[in-house]
């Protein structure tokens, strides 16, 4: 569960961004070249911040669990190997 509300607190905000642009859009006080401009500010700059500061604060050594990231990385090499 605590994994889960990780995962919201750092895509909600986004979220609610995206569909506040829409309707903004929708409502035409937004032009297709200000939204587009905004997408990338917000997955450039946002975005990759967001994750940051919600990184920083987690400490590694509580969450860390060997057999899930070899999981995951055997998964991946499964995937691409597969692809």
């Amino acid at each position: 569960m605590e994994n889960l509300l990780f995962s919201l607190n750092a895509t909600i905000p986004i979220f609610l961004l995206m569909v506040v642009g829409y309707f903004l859009n929708k409502m035409n006080i937004l032009d297709d070249t200000l939204a587009s401009k905004l997408n990338s500010f917000v997955f450039k700059v946002s975005l990759p911040l967001l994750l940051f500061v919600d990184v920083s604060k987690s400490n590694f050594k509580d969450l860390w669990d060997t057999k899930f990231v070899v999981f995951c990385v055997v998964s991946t090499l499964i995937s691409i190997l597969l692809s």
